[in-house]
């Protein structure tokens, strides 16, 4: 039996399924990630936006030479997030990994893209901006990896021959141009022996909310 439908639009009521996690938000945009905002996605390409402005943390905190400047650790994040809701999972390896110039988006807002450009058995990414412009580029793999070896941590710091304090820690890379604000001064204890180094970071409190759905932390990394 045919049934004729209202001429007038529906209205746009939105409801969620039952037991569906809240998304997180910047503003007024609902976040898949916090360092990615949009799926701008097509037939031909995977695409995913962030907006950077000056109230994102990693660029109020990451002060280079007096300029707020995006870490390369947040790219990174941004493209493992990526690979890993394009499907590309278990993410393994990042490698070839190149910058190719800073990300300094200055008093203004700035659209960041992170594509994704698939290749036999490896996927490519680029951090991009709507000029075309590249900021990064490098390689995303899912392959067999053989288990970490543990450390012997009390051998490690019975051995140590440098030891460094936060104090001491950030006051150098003041010295070397490098401005970390309260969010980035994460390294509390700081050793070297002639086999490495070891660290002891701790994440600040108000950074805690959104860690459990960054790997690459950018400010452990």
């Amino acid at each position: 039996q045919l049934i004729s439908l209202p001429g007038y639009p529906f209205a746009e009521e939105h409801y969620s399924l039952p037991g569906t996690p809240p998304t997180r938000s910047h503003g007024n945009v609902a976040a898949l990630h916090p360092l990615l905002e949009r799926n701008c996605s097509t037939l031909f390409e995977q695409r995913y936006s962030l907006t950077l402005t000056p109230d994102r943390f990693f660029l109020r905190d990451h002060i280079v030479s007096g300029q707020a400047v995006v870490p390369g650790a947040v790219q990174l994040e941004m493209a493992r997030a990526a690979a890993e809701l394009a499907g590309l999972t278990p993410l393994t390896h990042i490698s070839e990994v190149a910058w190719l110039q800073p990300v300094i988006p200055g008093e203004e807002s700035l659209e960041l893209a992170l594509v994704l450009d698939p290749e036999p058995n490896s996927v490519r990414f680029r951090v991009t901006d709507p000029t075309g412009r590249s900021y990064a580029q490098g390689r995303l793999e899912s392959r067999h990896h053989e288990a970490p070896t543990n450390l012997e941590l009390d051998k490690f710091q019975s051995a140590s021959e440098l030891q460094l304090a936060s104090p001491d820690i950030y006051q150098r890379f003041r010295q070397c141009g490098i401005a970390f604000g309260p969010s980035f001064q994460t390294l509390r204890h700081w050793s070297t022996t002639g086999e490495g180094c070891l660290a002891e970071l701790q994440l600040p409190r108000s950074q805690q909310a959104d860690a459990e759905q960054m790997v690459l932390h950018p400010l452990l990394l």
